[in-house]
């Protein structure tokens, strides 16, 4: 939101906006209102669309930002479009600054489906779709009621929504929902009244009591601060009332490291894994032959792996894994107490070199992309071949006591000299 210290001297207050249906400006535009000067700044292929305001004597950045607000919404009513700050600057330069174009964005290589719950009630559906339009709001009283209201699908009346909020508040967890909690307990509010009263209603109503401005800034921060807090509460509440378990829990109680290897087993053999007991039928049968990979990568060599051993101590079984060629060994490990899945690959692949032959080459330099891949917080995952269903997967690497960019420039040294002693042996009579 900008500098929001008061009393701080500025000359001008820049805002960017993003409009609605409301043709902005492709010139610099200077505009009188009332006793304010207004400066609109174009869109440019360098900056984003703003508006200035030339700050009045001792006004501090609150006031100057809702003197803006209420140009803005003057302008908006005549034009029938939609305005909005979507943050603001100072400066004491007799010019106004700009504001550059957002480069920021939210990508990713791989969109997460690790976890997709079930939603098989009509309660659920609906508060899921309501979370889904909170968080796509951007307009910030909007946002807060479109979280309160998903307490409504439970509870009808504002009492039991206030009783519900206030004994659900010890289960907050999220760092600026906790901190906005201490703030307001400081102030001795009763925080399910405070939340219900100056949030949920000051926003639906307009009538009378405490209403939400838009135009006022700290309306508009004092709701950005409780944002936070309700959607904290509102997503325990979805966890709790309506059974529909989060991410994060999703992530806490991993059980995608060994769920599909304990659907190869009984429930009667997971159980005595678990318990450390001895497990006395022979499992090598149950078990299909295995890929060993890491997310977002293919490694051909750890392919097509068939289990040529299996051994049991106390929770943890043991498996031993071959290529076909037998050239390669790797040691899985099945931790069903702790319920872990783990694979170094530092430690867990043994290569058979007879020193003339390429093809143990290609697997330590398979195992030295492993490594390096699985150093960047690589997530190991192991597959039933060929059929190609995921019995397993490690949560990401995070390495501990190493120099993460050191150890990636061994590696690629390394595979740049494996490289070259295949070259050597291909030159070999064995390998023309």
């Amino acid at each position: 939101m900008g500098d929001r210290k008061a009393g701080t001297k500025m000359r001008w207050l820049t805002s960017a906006v993003k409009t609605h249906n409301f043709a902005w400006p492709k010139k610099e535009q200077k505009i009188s209102y009332g006793k304010h000067l207004f400066v609109i700044n174009p869109e440019t292929e360098k900056f984003g669309a703003s508006i200035s305001l030339e700050c009045p004597p001792n006004t501090n950045y609150e006031q100057c930002l809702t003197i803006t607000n209420r140009f803005l919404s003057v302008l908006s009513w005549i034009h029938r479009g939609g305005i909005e700050i979507t943050f603001s600057v100072g400066s004491g330069g007799d010019t106004p600054t700009q504001v550059g174009k957002s480069q920021v964005s939210f990508v990713t290589n791989h969109i997460s489906t690790d976890y997709l719950p079930e939603t098989p009630n009509e309660k659920t559906r609906l508060a899921i779709a309501l979370y889904r339009e909170a968080q796509a709001t951007e307009m910030i009283p909007f946002k807060f009621l479109g979280f309160f209201k998903i307490l409504n699908i439970v509870h009808d009346k504002s009492e039991k929504q206030i009783n519900w909020i206030n004994n659900a508040l010890s289960n907050i967890k999220d760092i600026k929902a906790t901190k906005r909690l201490k703030e307001l307990q400081k102030a001795n509010e009763d925080i399910g009244k405070y939340l219900y009263a100056s949030g949920r209603c000051a926003v639906a109503h307009a009538f009378s009591g405490m209403v939400v401005d838009p135009d006022l800034a700290e309306d508009m921060m004092r709701l950005h601060k409780d944002t936070p807090l309700i959607r904290s509460l509102v997503e325990y509440f979805i966890e709790t009332e309506l059974s529909l378990k989060s991410f994060e829990t999703f992530r806490r109680e991993h059980l995608y490291e060994l769920d599909g290897f304990a659907n190869l087993l009984d429930p009667v053999t997971v159980k005595r894994l678990k318990d450390a007991l001895p497990v006395i039928q022979n499992l090598t049968g149950l078990f299909p032959k295995m890929t060993v990979t890491l997310r977002g990568h293919t490694f051909p060599e750890f392919s097509g792996l068939s289990i040529i051993s299996i051994k049991q101590d106390a929770s943890i079984l043991c498996l031993a894994l071959e290529s076909e060629d037998k050239l390669c060994l790797l040691a899985l490990q099945l931790d069903f107490k702790e319920w872990r899945l783990i694979f170094d690959s530092t430690q867990c692949i043994r290569i058979s070199d007879d020193k003339t032959s390429i093809a143990p080459l290609k697997y330590a330099i398979a195992q030295a992309r492993f490594i390096k891949n699985q150093l960047m917080n690589g997530q190991v995952e192991v597959y039933s071949y060929p059929q190609h269903i995921l019995l397993g997967s490690s949560d990401p690497c995070i390495p501990t006591n190493i120099d993460v960019r050191q150890s990636i420039n061994s590696l690629d040294k390394t595979i740049i000299a494996i490289d070259k002693e295949i070259a050597k042996r291909k030159l070999l009579p064995s390998e023309k």
